[in-house]
């Protein structure tokens, strides 16, 4: 799935625009809008072009990484 836009009301992402990799034969015409609690609860990792992370976000780089169970990711 590719994040393709968000909606954001007062300084707060409500939902995000997501293309589908089944393409159009599901959804509209292969998008959803997906409710930005949906994060909180399922997703676990992203990949976002370092162009766009300010320099505290690129800073996290030298932390610690923290591991987690492959087996059990939630």
């Amino acid at each position: 799935m590719l994040i393709t836009g968000v909606h954001i009301e007062n300084d707060k992402i409500m939902r995000w625009k997501i293309e589908d990799s089944y393409g159009d034969k599901v959804h509209k015409d292969g998008y959803y809008i997906m409710n930005d609690n949906f994060f909180d609860d399922f997703v676990i990792e992203v990949m976002i072009d370092k162009k766009y992370l300010s320099k505290e976000q690129l800073e996290l780089f030298n932390q610690k990484p923290i591991l987690f169970d492959m087996n059990e990711p939630f």
